[in-house]
């Protein structure tokens, strides 16, 4: 920690230390995105279509306060964590098989 004591004091600085996310991984990104493609296809809409619709309805949601207003939305997919993503991967598997859509 003798590094702390060399940093330049002109600009303060301001360090935070924070619980560790396991931040998903680019080949759970990719998979995500070919699968919702692939549903998307097949069921007649566009793979972005089907990644709102299916963050909205199983995904992971934030609490957000804008102009003194607070609402609960989606969490962005590229800040999903990687048991997140394992968990909407299989929701697209599941959906998919109930749809009779084979993935």
């Amino acid at each position: 920690m003798d590094f702390i004591a060399d940093l330049p004091l002109d600009p303060p600085l301001q360090v935070s230390i924070e619980p560790y996310v396991d931040p998903r991984s680019l080949d759970q990104n990719s998979l995500m995105h070919v699968l919702w493609d692939r549903l998307g296809k097949e069921l007649g809409y566009g793979g972005d279509e089907v990644k709102e619709v299916m963050k909205d309805k199983y995904g992971p949601k934030l609490t957000v306060t804008l102009r003194n207003e607070t609402k609960v939305v989606p969490k962005p997919s590229r800040k999903y964590t990687k048991a997140e993503s394992s968990a909407m991967i299989d929701q697209i598997y599941r959906l998919g098989a109930q749809m009779g859509v084979q993935l």
